[in-house]
């Protein structure tokens, strides 16, 4: 509409056309350049997931003349609030799960691939590391039923080196050419099988050729003798390489398919 129009009419009137909400863009998710990054050189990778936070429709406390109850806003605060409502929901359908446990559903759940199946890209346009989206992006259906958990072990206070986080950091800069990590998987989905035990395949995922990655091929939960927990060591060795290298195990069970489990890793070097 012409402005001088607008203003010269006693009685302007408009219209406005149909509403069209236009949903599944690809690709999506993308990392903004404002979400929080982690800090390649500590020992644990940061973040642990990514949630939505662009323009996202919020409630909004009304200020100066506004009385919008609702607002479009984009932060990590937007982020924030969606994943606290997916700890709520995981701990309303399992009350006996630690805060560990549920932390561990929701980072193994998590995809690293953007709805076209391709790596998640950073607000630049580059493949995003493990520092811009720690496990990946939630995926709160799938962290109701995630087939396997890490509880915390150890000690609190050493908690980076021993405390069974879902993530795993090797420090290969050195002299040391071979490091030892052991994650200890509790069984926390029973899908009906004919057989009283669950196998849990151990697949390398996205491991590049100079870093060798060993682990207990299968893991054996025995339903018959009560077995829910496993512990298994995974050994990291490295050839010639100056790169800092980023992967992910995964353990899939194949008498279910929806049960993936997938642990981050970033090998210094």
């Amino acid at each position: 509409m012409d402005i001088n129009i607008f203003v010269l009419c006693r009685s302007p009137r408009a219209k406005i056309s149909k509403i069209k909400t236009i949903t599944e863009l690809t690709p999506a998710s993308r990392v903004a350049a404002f979400s929080s990054r982690g800090l390649p050189e500590e020992s644990i990778i940061k973040p642990d997931v990514i949630a939505p936070g662009v323009d996202i429709l919020a409630s909004w406390l009304p200020k100066d003349n506004t009385k919008r109850a609702f607002e479009f806003s984009s932060g990590t605060s937007m982020s924030t609030p969606q994943v606290a409502a997916i700890v709520a929901m995981l701990k309303t359908l399992h009350p006996t799960w630690s805060p560990a446990m549920i932390k561990s559903a929701i980072m193994t759940t998590a995809s690293p691939l953007d709805n076209t199946g391709k790596p998640i890209k950073d607000y630049n346009g580059d493949v995003a590391t493990h520092y811009a989206i720690g496990s990946g992006f939630i995926n709160p259906r799938q962290a109701i039923e995630p087939g396997l958990v890490l509880d915390y072990t150890g000690n609190y206070e050493n908690c980076i080196d021993d405390c069974n986080y879902p993530s795993i950091v090797v420090d290969l800069s050195g002299v040391v050419q071979k490091v030892v990590v052991n994650r200890t998987f509790t069984l926390v989905s029973f899908p009906p099988l004919p057989k009283d035990y669950l196998l849990y395949h151990f697949l390398k995922h996205d491991i590049p050729p100079e870093l060798n990655v060993d682990a207990l091929r299968y893991m054996s939960f025995d339903l018959e003798e009560g077995q829910r927990i496993v512990t298994t060591s995974i050994t990291f060795s490295l050839h010639d390489t100056d790169q800092r290298i980023f992967g992910s195990l995964l353990w899939k069970c194949y008498a279910h398919p929806g049960y993936n489990v997938r642990i981050p890793f970033v090998v210094k070097t």
